[in-house]
């Protein structure tokens, strides 16, 4: 709830949605009597599968072909993949996107 008031704040727009896997954070009763008086609609997915999040998938693969396509150093090993994934993910998070100017 805190962090829903936080993104409210910073973002100064009224969260409309939010969705989650079925894994319990967002399942208490408490939880969903705060949404329901907020007007915020609770979508849940399948807990596991992220092929029932679409937008989490597709970013999932242009991360990894993000990644893919850094050059790498013939001498470097797997351990520095991770920065490559936190570089691309970095890129992207600075990207402008129209799916925030709604």
């Amino acid at each position: 709830m805190e962090y829903l008031v936080k993104l409210e704040r910073e973002t100064g727009k009224n969260i409309r949605c939010l969705r989650s896997d079925s894994g319990g954070e967002y399942t208490e009763h408490s939880i969903q009597k705060y949404l329901s008086d907020k007007g915020i609609t609770h979508k849940m997915t399948p807990p596991y599968p992220p092929e029932h999040n679409g937008i989490a998938e597709s970013a999932n693969c242009t991360i990894a072909e993000m990644v893919r396509c850094m050059p790498f150093d013939d001498r470097l090993g797997q351990e520095f993949w991770i920065y490559s994934a936190l570089t691309a993910v970095h890129m992207l998070n600075r990207l402008p996107g129209s799916i925030y100017n709604n």
